[in-house]
């Protein structure tokens, strides 16, 4: 699998990027008209497109949003098929894996099909992340989609947990459990395992590194990924649209047999999604605490309320931690300067007022 980030209207490698774009020249800089040398082919960097939303910068201590803007699905399914789209985004530091998130679930669809998001009536949302301050300095984020004739059951479980659940994703805890914002669910343990043993036709993981030395800095903008070998000759005539699908310079989609993903990252604070890492916390570690019936589920408002309260005291003690530190510190030193961002950007992810310091 390959990312390629957008500079310009142009598509390029990581390696690619990172010989272009350095920490003192960022891609709002670079000279139009300049040419890039792709593969075999020479392309001519325009202007970034006016008359579209502009992203806000991404950093640390800032707000995160990671969104799916279009799926390809190239020459995927040989049959018409549901699709399921799921991510998956953790810290580095992290060693157990993070939970799927269920992000979109489709009719049967054929293949060269793109989506961009579910319709309103659909089940599904495009959101992979969120932080109101990312305090991780890396992180990965992965992608997968796949194909099956899915159980009623599971599809229509899904569906009542999306509901209610304000743009949060369903997490697959563990088979058999799917929990929302709002609830968790027991499947009949045979449709838990059909789904979870399906292997994924697309997979592919992007880092999102601030801290490891010799990284390329994310900017926020699109993310396009692709299996590895995708066309240069696609490359060079192809970029994203304000919607993230990839189009020629006549605006018409690309519609080869290779598939790709078009993410999004950007740093502006979006409060709806406030319940998406207490809710990601659940199916990480509540699993194990529930005696649910199959087919039946169960309302997590006071759980959810309690993994809340969780994480605000742990970004509050943090926080104290941190205020301590600043208080031994000459106000006007770099390592003030540095532990205040850090200061406020644990405050921003504490929701329960009565916990702010």
């Amino acid at each position: 699998m390959a990312i390629y980030r957008t500079l310009g209207n142009a598509l390029v490698s990581q390696d690619e990027y990172r010989r272009l774009v350095t920490t003192e020249q960022s891609v709002a800089t670079l000279t139009a008209g300049r040419e890039l040398k792709i593969g075999d082919s020479v392309v001519s960097l325009a202007a970034i497109q006016q008359g579209t939303a502009p992203f806000t910068p991404i950093g640390l201590n800032k707000p995160l949003t990671v969104q799916i803007r279009h799926v390809y699905t190239g020459r995927f399914p040989k049959r018409r098929r549901n699709m399921l789209v799921t991510s998956a985004m953790k810290s580095l530091a992290q060693f157990d894996a993070a939970p799927r998130a269920i992000n979109f679930m489709t009719d049967p669809v054929a293949a060269r099909t793109g989506v961009s998001a579910p319709a309103a009536t659909d089940r599904g949302t495009p959101l992979v992340y969120y932080s109101p301050a990312l305090t991780k300095g890396a992180s990965v984020v992965t992608l997968e989609f796949g194909f099956d004739d899915f159980d009623p059951s599971f599809i229509e479980g899904v569906g009542s947990l999306l509901k209610g659940a304000a743009g949060i994703p369903a997490f697959v805890a563990a088979s058999p459990y799917l929990i929302g914002a709002g609830s968790i669910l027991k499947l009949a343990a045979g449709i838990a395992a059909r789904f979870l043993e399906k292997g994924p036709v697309f997979k592919d993981t992007d880092p999102i590194d601030f801290v490891t030395p010799g990284s390329t800095l994310p900017d926020a903008g699109f993310r396009v990924m692709t299996e590895t070998g995708f066309p240069h000759t696609v490359l060079a005539t192809h970029a994203p649209d304000s919607g993230g699908i990839l189009v020629d310079s006549q605006g018409q989609p690309y519609r080869g047999d290779w598939p790709y993903v078009t993410i999004s990252l950007d740093g502006a604070e979006v409060k709806e999604y406030a319940a998406f890492e207490p809710t990601q916390a659940s199916a990480a570690i509540l699993q194990d605490f529930f005696n649910i019936r199959d087919e039946q589920d169960a309302p997590l408002g006071a759980m959810l309320e309690g993994l809340k309260l969780y994480n605000d005291l742990k970004f509050r003690l943090e926080a104290d931690e941190v205020k301590k530190q600043l208080s031994a510190l000459p106000p006007d030193s770099p390592e003030a300067t540095r532990l205040q961002e850090r200061y406020d950007a644990l405050k921003k992810n504490i929701l329960e007022p009565a916990l702010q310091p």
